[in-house]
């Protein structure tokens, strides 16, 4: 059985269109990485559903501050450390303003909004990412 998963790029436009980007950081039990909002979707769930709800469960963004959900093009196959084969479809967030972000300590340790002329590569620890930031810098 495939497990689907979700990978949402949260970020903020401002008046100038600048784009910045809220990343996570796993906790020291998950390696303490660098990612953006990733999960689970769950049994009945849609990918749109789940990239929402992740988001606001890892950084306890609220519906009023949700501006538009952006489904992006990229989509990942690949076989996690628990030897289940995934399928991970993408997704941007795009929010009003930035929020106080709320970590669940049980999966993230820290946060930062980083700056569009900023992020790059080495921003995150996986490559599906930086991907993924990719095609929003390209696309929006």
């Amino acid at each position: 059985m495939i497990k689907r998963k979700v990978q949402t790029i949260l970020f903020f436009r401002n008046a100038n269109k600048q784009i910045t980007f809220l990343i996570l950081r796993m906790n020291q039990r998950r390696k303490s990485l660098w990612q953006n909002v990733t999960g689970s979707v769950d049994e009945g769930e849609s990918f749109d559903q789940a990239a929402i709800r992740e988001a606001k469960e890892e950084t306890g963004l609220v519906d009023s501050n949700i501006l538009k959900l952006h489904k992006l093009e990229s989509f990942f196959e690949f076989t996690d450390q628990w030897k289940k084969d995934v399928h991970e479809k993408c997704f941007a967030l795009e929010v009003k303003e930035k929020f106080e972000v709320v970590l669940d300590p049980s999966e993230h340790d820290s946060f930062k909004w980083i700056n569009q002329e900023d992020i790059n590569i080495d921003s995150v620890h996986y490559e599906t990412n930086w991907t993924a930031i990719e095609e929003v810098l390209k696309r929006l």
